[in-house]
């Protein structure tokens, strides 16, 4: 009897300890993790590695490839043209038979000597017009009139680029897709001129090229023809192109 009230006892105790024990509590931190300190929510938690997908390489529009026929006698006619610099001549195009124009180019530069002086507004008075073709940019100036008109030679006015914008001889040999000789020339202002027929764009064209300089003196082109009058080539520099200081006097 002694040992069975002494067992009693002995579980008692153990029972009055368990009970004075304090259960755990746990906090549930902002990012949903259950922790036993609040300050434990501001260790960052472990997270899987990123495994980053192989990336697709972007793909670029192919370049259109222009493949040319050009015959070898009109390419050995067209690579005289590496001779000339600059050309100065006069234009004509049926499309707009009034140009009166005197017009000085090279490869990347137009100069535009206007007939009549062209007025901006009145204070703003240009007859002379640059084009460089590397900037795309487009300037008059005021240059052959005389002091009582030009005010300021120098004054630099902006132009509208399609003003006074032709094709030159020079752009027309840039981008000619076929070629050839067609055994026809004639003489064009004291220049012997050989006729090619050609393609450009997709449209069908013929010109008259000078056989010693290689560059286009005629040409007839959708319906249009272009004539480049009074041809003097290699007269003058490139810094003819460009707008010289001039004295106000």
């Amino acid at each position: 009897m002694k040992k069975t009230l002494a067992l009693l006892f002995v579980l008692s105790l153990a029972l009055i300890a368990v009970a004075c024990v304090p259960m755990a509590k746990y906090y549930t931190c902002p990012d949903g993790r259950q922790v036993l300190d609040p300050k434990n929510c501001e260790e960052s938690p472990v997270t899987e590695p990123v495994v980053n997908e192989p990336s697709t390489p972007a793909t670029t529009e192919p370049v259109p490839v222009v493949i040319k026929d050009i015959t070898p006698d009109a390419q050995a006619l067209f690579d005289k043209s590496k001779k000339a610099t600059t050309i100065k001549f006069s234009y004509y195009d049926s499309s707009d038979p009034f140009v009166e124009n005197i017009y000085r180019a090279s490869r990347d530069k137009l100069k535009v000597e206007l007939k009549n002086k062209a007025y901006f507004n009145p204070t703003e008075i240009y007859d002379t017009v640059y084009y460089d073709f590397a900037d795309l940019s487009s300037f008059g100036y005021c240059e052959r009139q005389s002091i009582s008109t030009c005010l300021d030679r120098n004054k630099k006015v902006t132009v509208t680029f399609e003003e006074y914008i032709v094709r030159t001889p020079f752009d027309w040999l840039n981008g000619i897709e076929k070629a050839e000789l067609t055994g026809k020339s004639k003489m064009i202002d004291g220049r012997t001129g050989k006729e090619i027929s050609f393609q450009l764009e997709g449209k069908q064209g013929s010109m008259f090229v000078d056989s010693f300089f290689g560059m286009p003196l005629s040409i007839t082109y959708d319906g249009v023809t272009y004539e480049y009058k009074n041809a003097a080539i290699n007269e003058g520099t490139v810094n003819d192109l460009v707008h010289q200081e001039l004295v106000n006097n």
